[in-house]
């Protein structure tokens, strides 16, 4: 098994990825389990979900782009031999008689698993690198839960849930620390049907857990 990948390694990558995205006038921002990290979190992602703000160009094509661009950057064949797709990977650093490393890159675009786009003065930077805004963040995984939490009934006793559960928790205690808000002034930017989603699940969320409730009102949840 290779050595896992350290956020600051993770966060090197994205790096590249955003500065060859930006040359082709493309904004990006890291999303998922590797932002949480950044903002402060405790689970240890594993690969890196980046979403680059275009509707001109489907996930393959920003693959290609980058995999001609930067050579850290290949694709790798399914282990489905049946199965046409790749996947994005990146290359890592390995030391001598160690194992090759890598990682898994996501691309998602705007429209993936509902994210809407997100203006360039509402991504933030941290240590350099562009990130999701904390709040969307919290939708994101909020409707992962939610939807998980939904699918199958194994799932509410897994070690998944568990750390889905604990990664919302403290996404809204870093949200609060930060002085976010999810009031609808703090909120017009967003798309009314991204906001009007979210909602439901805060309120599902908040009657699971009724311990998050005083974060929850901290940052405008009524």
């Amino acid at each position: 098994m290779q050595r896992p990948a350290s956020v600051k390694e993770l966060a090197e990558v994205s790096s590249k990825a955003v500065s060859v995205f930006k040359s082709s006038h493309l904004s990006s921002c890291v999303v998922g389990d590797l932002a949480c990290a950044l903002y402060g979190t405790s689970r240890r992602p594993v690969d890196v979900d980046l979403m680059v703000m275009t509707r001109a160009y489907e996930p393959e094509k920003l693959k290609q782009l980058l995999t001609k661009a930067d050579t850290t950057f290949y694709l790798a064949s399914a282990k489905d031999t049946h199965s046409s797709h790749k996947f994005l990977c990146s290359k890592l650093y390995y030391r001598p008689n160690e194992r090759k490393r890598g990682c898994i890159f996501h691309i998602l675009v705007p429209g993936t698993l509902h994210l809407p786009h997100i203006p360039q003065d509402k991504i933030n930077s941290i240590n350099g690198i562009p990130v999701m805004p904390v709040i969307l963040l919290v939708f994101m995984k909020l409707q992962i839960w939610s939807d998980r939490r939904g699918s199958y009934t194994a799932y509410m006793k897994s070690k998944q849930h568990d750390e889905d559960v604990r990664d919302i928790a403290e996404l809204l205690a870093i949200a609060r620390s930060r002085g976010e808000s999810i009031s609808k002034d703090s909120l017009a930017w967003l798309p009314m049907a991204t906001v009007d989603s979210a909602m439901p699940r805060v309120k599902e969320y908040v009657a699971a857990f009724p311990n998050t409730l005083t974060n929850w009102r901290a940052i405008g949840y009524r």
